[in-house]
């Protein structure tokens, strides 16, 4: 997969981008929200939503954008580290959440 910079959308583009069905149009979205989008709350709501998906590439795109949050917010629902730490059992996303949980851990105090 390439990697292209992602760019600030808005949260109608990020809408439209998530409901595509397509996993690597949801990635991008995914982590444009989480390092563009001010609204915490609602980076997390999508975090929640994607982070169960069926293509486990968006549900460890999903873990990288928990990181991302953390990093620049601060803070993160203990929720959402949780479903982080859930993903360590499964080998296809192992990696990217446990790269999630050490910048989690090094940038965030977990609130709930």
């Amino acid at each position: 997969m390439k990697y292209d910079e992602p760019r600030p959308r808005t949260k109608a583009e990020l809408d439209a981008d998530l409901s595509s069905g397509n996993s690597e149009v949801i990635a991008a979205a995914l982590v444009s929200a989480a390092l563009h989008q001010p609204d915490r709350e609602y980076v997390e709501s999508l975090i929640i939503k994607f982070i169960r998906h069926t293509d486990p590439w968006v549900r460890g795109v999903s873990a990288t954008a928990a990181g991302h949050v953390a990093r620049i917010h601060g803070r993160l629902s203990t929720e959402i580290v949780s479903l982080v730490e859930n993903l360590l059992e499964d080998k296809r996303t192992h990696g990217k959440a446990q790269d999630a949980l050490d910048d989690i851990r090094m940038f965030s105090q977990a609130q709930r």
